[in-house]
């Protein structure tokens, strides 16, 4: 295996979550130690959206949907910091491998955009969860076997690169998948970075004033695309959640007048369920609150402390929401009136704990 220098151990995983791990090797490897959870917060990778799927070609409208994280967290990164980055849409065939090869022949880790999906039908084979993946970095490859090296690790106890085949990593770099799509983009650095000299403290305090105020008052934002569905009436932060519980509310109730409802319902639950969490159990909120325990104490700032202790609570109630989705999406006749209103009420309390979370850290 030809593996690029510096990569023939990568850290421990600290956040199951592909995007996070990849920059933070990514970031190491250009000389910045910075913490998994301290990335989050840098990155904004924390948010709230909300809007209706809509199946074009099935004529089904108003299908919630939920995401708890922002998509494009490696640009507010190279953006923050001012690293010059290229972005190149790189074909899925030999000659697109030959692109990619010869930047890992010179030293050049390379961010590939996945969809995951590929990879579940071999599981087993791979020894690893890649069911949420969308982002690796790699950082080498074996022309024998025809295998590519990627710094995703399987678990938290392992500290070593892992192995995709070449079919599966060409297979899944250009798809169509539900309700993103992997479109060849890669991203890599040029040329050598230095980010001895950004003021970290200034730019975590500065992304958390930006998450405080977008998660308060909400923005706007552009549709996610796909040539399959589209998606409508999106909303951001706060503003999102408070709907959301409306919205259940209305389920709950008009289930009380029509039971042939569940198995709809049903249905919407289980694709909420698939897109709200992401790969994190709490929808990024325990990671958030580490983050500013992190900060905390590295910078000597109170209300971070506060505001973390405020996330713990807020996390314990998305489990529950998570819970509680999986819960009724398995089990059709647990769809009823008290079903769906303990989805509203959970959420209910995720709005009242997170603005004063929010706020607290918008008074910073």
């Amino acid at each position: 295996m030809k593996i690029i220098s510096g990569f023939e151990k990568v850290e421990k995983r600290e956040i199951l979550d592909c995007r996070i791990k990849s920059l933070k090797e990514l970031m190491r490897f250009s000389g910045c130690n910075i913490s998994s959870f301290e990335l989050l917060v840098l990155c904004e990778a924390m948010t709230l959206r909300y809007g209706y799927i809509n199946y074009k070609e099935h004529n089904i409208n108003g299908v919630p949907y939920v995401t708890s994280t922002n998509m494009n967290i490696h640009k507010y990164l190279f953006e923050k910091l001012r690293i010059d980055y290229k972005c190149e849409k790189i074909g899925s065939d030999d000659a697109g491998w030959e692109m990619i090869k010869a930047l890992l022949d010179a030293q050049i880790p390379v961010l590939v955009e996945l969809d995951g999906s590929v990879f579940m039908k071999r599981r087993k084979e791979h020894c690893m969860d890649l069911h949420y993946i969308s982002y690796v970095l790699a950082v080498g490859y074996d022309e024998a076997t025809r295998e590519i090296a990627i710094v995703l690790t399987p678990s938290a106890q392992t500290d070593m690169y892992v192995t995709l085949k070449y079919e599966d990593f060409q297979a899944s770099r250009i798809k169509e998948c539900f309700p993103y799509k992997a479109t060849g983009d890669c991203y890599y650095l040029p040329k050598p970075v230095n980010i001895n000299d950004a003021d970290i403290e200034s730019l975590l305090k500065g992304s958390l004033k930006n998450v405080s105020s977008i998660m308060l008052k909400g923005k706007e934002t552009d549709g996610i695309y796909s040539k399959a569905i589209d998606i409508t009436d999106m909303c951001v932060g706060l503003p999102a959640m408070k709907r959301f519980t409306g919205d259940y509310k209305t389920r709950s109730l008009r289930l009380l007048k029509n039971k042939k409802l569940r198995s709809f319902y049903q249905l919407e639950l289980l694709i909420l369920r698939n897109n709200i969490q992401y790969g994190s159990l709490t929808c990024y909120r325990e990671e958030f609150a580490k983050g500013l325990y992190m900060m905390a104490e590295k910078y000597n700032i109170s209300e971070c402390k506060e505001a973390a202790v405020l996330f713990e609570k807020s996390a314990s109630y998305w489990k529950k929401l998570i819970w509680q989705l999986g819960m009724l999406a398995k089990h059709k006749d647990k769809v009823s009136f008290s079903g769906m209103r303990k989805i509203a009420n959970i959420s209910q309390k995720i709005y009242a704990q997170e603005r004063k979370a929010f706020s607290l850290i918008s008074e910073m």
